[in-house]
């Protein structure tokens, strides 16, 4: 059959061919296009709905970003070959603002659940000191999964606007769902573990390691109602964790630890000390 003379070219010609193809594929992009719009919108519509009918919107764990594989050679009696260093954000509405964590976790978990370990950190600070440390390695390559976070205003978290100090670790436990778990707690964080810890609900709590803790003296009054195992750690040079230690005697059964030569940081002047002291306590709760 002649092509008509109003059609330039044959259906088996190669422009015709390209032609179509390129039409195939500008109808293919806007398919996706449009798909993936549609569905953005479907997800701002159920946050609009639950705006309005007042339910409380989920926090939501964005999903982490970064992983390092770390080896475990060298860290005394690991319990696994490696460690898997992760970062990642808890993100709410309600706070107008996200919180930045670092998560370690044993390659290799121990059949026996261990307790998830919480770093807090001072106000000169941040999570990246625990990586610096070494101590996100070593709790990870002895079986405990940690986390680290930048607190509210620090580093990598925004300010967290509409979070009360007080209930920020009771709702990092509910996020996270941790069954069991310690935290560690350096100088100025104590805005943050001091209220839980004196709040009497410490569901899942069954450890707590103050370091020289900033805020002590405002929760004085509640501390021999504390029943959570106890452990204050700092420096012999630190004369402010002298004054915190008065305090802190006062929960029932704790006990302390002295870094000799050491300051307020305690845990920077002497990394291994302090990653030992600590994993004996946790081994014995």
């Amino acid at each position: 059959m002649m092509p008509s003379k109003n059609f330039p070219y044959s259906l088996s010609s190669t422009k015709c061919q390209v032609t179509l193809l390129a039409v195939l594929l500008v109808l293919l992009l806007m398919y996706y296009f449009h798909s993936g719009q549609d569905a953005s919108l479907a997800g701002d519509s159920t946050e609009k709905i639950m705006a309005v009918e007042g339910r409380q919107q989920p926090p939501r764990v964005q999903e982490q970003e970064e992983k390092t594989l770390l080896s475990c050679a060298g860290e005394g009696e690991a319990v696994s070959s490696a460690v898997i260093i992760a970062t990642g954000e808890v993100k709410n509405p309600d706070w107008r603002g996200q919180m930045f964590y670092r998560q370690a976790k044993a390659r290799d978990p121990t059949s026996n659940p261990l307790p998830t370990v919480v770093l807090l950190h001072g106000a000169a600070f941040s999570s990246q000191t625990w990586l610096d440390l070494g101590t996100l390695k070593f709790l990870g390559c002895h079986g405990y999964q940690t986390f680290a976070f930048d607190l509210p205003g620090k580093e990598k978290s925004g300010e967290l606007k509409g979070v009360d100090d007080s209930t920020l670790i009771r709702y990092l436990r509910e996020k996270f769902q941790w069954s069991k778990f310690v935290v560690v707690s350096p100088s100025m964080s104590g805005r943050y573990s001091l209220p839980f810890v004196t709040s009497g609900d410490t569901k899942g709590l069954i450890g707590f390691v103050p370091v020289a803790p900033g805020a002590a003296s405002s929760f004085e009054s509640k501390m021999s109602s504390v029943n959570v195992n106890t452990l204050h750690i700092h420096g012999e040079n630190d004369k402010g964790g002298m004054k915190v230690q008065r305090i802190l005697q006062k929960i029932p059964g704790a006990s302390e630890y002295v870094m000799k030569s050491a300051g307020h940081p305690c845990y920077t002047d002497n990394p291994k000390e302090f990653h030992k002291v600590l994993l004996k306590f946790l081994e014995n709760l």
